[in-house]
């Protein structure tokens, strides 16, 4: 069933990347049908083989916010939330141009501007990682 959601993706673009505390939501949309994506594991987003996002971040305060005030689960005073607000336009102006599932569950997404999205598998237990639908189908990538 991934399989299919995932060529459904191939051309269409990101509408919007946020998050519920660690819970990091992606939508995107293609010829009128909105897909989501919902991450709990490790993920990041490359720029030119450089690393611009990555959900580690999200436990990491900005420079201008004091250490003791941080609350990571608040969105908007991490520095993902600030990577994601640098990058945004570019996500969302940029066409997916391929997705892949390999045989362990990571989920790899191509677009053009040279990004690349990766959601990696990050535990040896039988567990919800990310989930991949839209309003009548959906995947669920347990290990």
């Amino acid at each position: 069933m991934v399989e299919n959601l995932l060529t459904q993706i191939i051309g269409g673009k990101i509408n919007n990347i946020s998050r519920v505390c660690d819970l990091i939501c992606i939508e995107i949309s293609n010829n009128n049908k909105n897909i989501f994506i919902h991450i709990q594991s490790f993920f990041r987003i490359l720029k030119n083989n450089k690393v611009i996002i990555s959900g580690e971040d999200i436990y990491r305060c900005k420079k201008d916010i004091n250490p003791d005030n941080f609350n990571w689960d608040i969105p908007g005073d991490s520095i993902f939330d600030e990577a994601v607000k640098n990058y945004y336009s570019i996500l969302t102006n940029s066409q997916i141009i391929e997705a892949e599932k390999n045989i362990t569950g990571d989920l790899y997404i191509l677009l053009e501007n040279n990004l690349f999205l990766q959601i990696i598998v990050d535990t040896s237990e039988s567990e919800e990682k990310y989930r991949v639908f839209d309003d009548f189908q959906s995947f669920i990538m347990k290990n």
